[in-house]
């Protein structure tokens, strides 16, 4: 007797709608209501999202397809089941039955044969589910070419192949070659339908067995409601963790440097416009930026490797002290080493002579807001009455 993983798959999916939940803690929307991000709403093609001061997730529209999770750099949605853990789970045991040096990844609208591992779309591709593999011996991966006439469903082309040339920097990085990693590839057949893949009943055991663990994980283990929680409270980004996990595995053998722009990743640079309000740094999701008060000043530091480039500490900053370098440097997530920013010392302010912190102005952020003049005057005639 044999069964179609295909068929097993997609009927495990069709559950509970992927059983996805909402960590607010790593969401910039919740943490700053100001923040105009909006990536998985937008992405979903079930219009299953809705954001009004909170996330509502429609469970009977939601169809787990496991999108949103791929928009989202912050890991604040989750899903045991259509996650990137589970999902390189299955990609394990697809490789156990088929032992092959290329795999190759594609839509549902095409049905896999023994050489093909499908996705529920090619925009739920992540950096991990690009670079997972290279981790179980297999030399390339082949995306195949979309097709999707017929689709509801809303390809984001720009975020593949963003998405793909991170993929094949960490791979460079790795020693892996700069053609590790091939999009758009048609293969033999064209828009044919192969044979569905047969496995044997074991295999069919196997993927059961791993469907049920994910399930009851999805149902029984969900991340904190947070309801004890003080609002700017940090949890950890899982999705960032298991990348670290992947690159640190992979190793890093030569240096590479991207173009960050489009990428969950970035090294910031701040200006001596800083005053040290902590304003990034309470509002940081991943907790890449630090501030540490000591011996009246303060020093700042960066922690690269966390960094998703969500930018609401661009957003946030008042000055505008802050901005991203416009590359990357891979190294980093290896190497995941802090870099200091510099320090801000304690100075008073020739307005109101209030203390502030800063490298080099004179006034502080409330007097700049209005030119010093009224704050100066102020001091100067309670100076004069003194």
């Amino acid at each position: 007797m044999v069964f179609g993983t295909h068929l097993l798959t997609k009927a495990f999916e069709s559950l509970h709608g992927g059983g996805i939940t909402w960590n607010k803690f790593l969401c910039s929307r919740y943490r700053w209501r100001r923040s105009t991000c909006r990536s998985c709403v937008q992405a979903c093609p079930e219009k299953a999202l809705a954001f009004n001061g909170t996330l509502a997730i429609d469970t009977e529209r939601c169809n787990g397809c496991g999108v949103c999770l791929a928009q989202c750099p912050n890991g604040a949605l989750h899903s045991a089941r259509v996650g990137d853990h589970a999902l390189l789970t299955r990609m394990t045991l697809f490789l156990s039955e088929n032992p092959q040096v290329t795999l190759r990844l594609a839509c549902r609208e095409r049905p896999p044969d023994q050489n093909t591992f499908t996705l529920s779309c090619l925009s739920r591709v992540t950096t991990p589910l690009l670079a997972g593999p290279f981790c179980a011996a297999v030399r390339q991966v082949e995306i195949a070419r979309p097709h999707c006439e017929g689709c509801h469903g809303r390809l984001d082309s720009y975020s593949l192949e963003k998405t793909v040339s991170l993929a094949q920097g960490i791979c460079e990085m790795a020693g892996l070659g700069n053609r590790a990693i091939a999009l758009g590839v048609e293969w033999p057949g064209g828009h044919e339908t192969p044979k569905e893949r047969a496995i044997s009943r074991r295999g069919a055991v196997r993927i059961l067995r791993t469907e049920i663990l994910n399930t009851l994980s999805s149902i029984f283990v969900r991340p904190g409601d947070g309801k004890n929680l003080p609002h700017w409270s940090r949890q950890a980004n899982v999705s960032r963790d298991l990348l670290l996990a992947l690159v640190q595995a992979l190793g890093c053998r030569r240096p590479v440097t991207v173009d960050r722009e489009g990428l969950p990743l970035a090294e910031v640079e701040i200006s001596p416009a800083c005053v040290g309000c902590t304003v990034c740094s309470t509002l940081c999701p991943a907790g890449a930026i630090e501030l540490l008060e000591q011996e009246n000043s303060i020093f700042l530091s960066f922690l690269p490797h966390l960094c998703t480039a969500c930018g609401i500490c661009i957003e946030a900053c008042l000055p505008k002290a802050i901005s991203f370098k416009p590359q990357f440097d891979l190294g980093k997530l290896a190497s995941r080493q802090t870099v200091s920013l510099g320090r801000l010392p304690r100075v008073k302010c020739t307005g109101c002579q209030a203390d502030f912190y800063s490298a080099g102005d004179e006034l502080c952020l409330a007097c700049r807001a209005q030119n010093g003049a009224r704050p100066r005057l102020l001091w100067e005639s309670h100076r004069s009455k003194g």
